[in-house]
């Protein structure tokens, strides 16, 4: 199942707040995913963990349904 996340808020170490379309909402825990591959290693820096933020929504590939995303802006030079 997909859900639609609405706003994001960083709570303290790798806590975020997350709050969905529907009205749910909770706290996820993503402490562990700085050690996995990929671009989670980027997790590592919590000053970037910090910058997460929904992406507003945006058009899917077949367009029939807008969607939004978490992210982390990555700045650095």
């Amino acid at each position: 199942m997909y859900y639609d996340a609405k706003s994001v808020k960083y709570i303290r170490d790798y806590l975020l707040e997350v709050v969905f379309v529907d009205g749910t909402k909770g706290v996820a825990d993503l402490s562990e995913y700085s050690k996995r591959g990929g671009v989670f290693p980027l997790f590592a820096d919590i000053e970037f963990f910090k910058r997460v933020f929904v992406n507003p929504p945006s058009p899917d590939e077949a367009g029939l349904r807008r969607t939004r995303r978490l992210g982390i802006m990555d700045q650095r030079k």
